[in-house]
């Protein structure tokens, strides 16, 4: 999810393939909660992110959660530099 451009439209059209009550998962490089290292991947993003798009402060369990998707695990490795996030799609309603 870090280099691709429309994050938004990347999770909607994941949501869309999966079956209804399936499961979504997600890892991705992210911004750290050590902020010295923080600070330096702020740094690789003025380069990286205009250079090939690749964004490290771009955080995908909270695009999962504004969606209203149920958050079932959610990992950060200890310097939270690597996020996995496993959400489950929305059953669809009883006819």
């Amino acid at each position: 999810m870090c280099a691709i451009p429309d994050h938004e439209a990347a999770l909607a059209e994941m949501v869309r393939v999966v079956r209804p009550g399936g499961l979504v998962l997600l890892a991705d490089h992210v911004a750290s909660s050590f902020w010295p290292l923080r600070l330096l991947q702020s740094g690789v993003d003025l380069v990286t992110g205009p250079l090939v798009g690749e964004y490290f402060a771009r955080r995908p369990v909270r695009w999962v959660e504004a969606r209203g998707l149920d958050v079932e695990r959610h990992e950060r490795t200890r310097l939270g530099v690597i996020e996995w996030v496993a959400v489950r799609t929305p059953a669809r309603p009883a006819s």
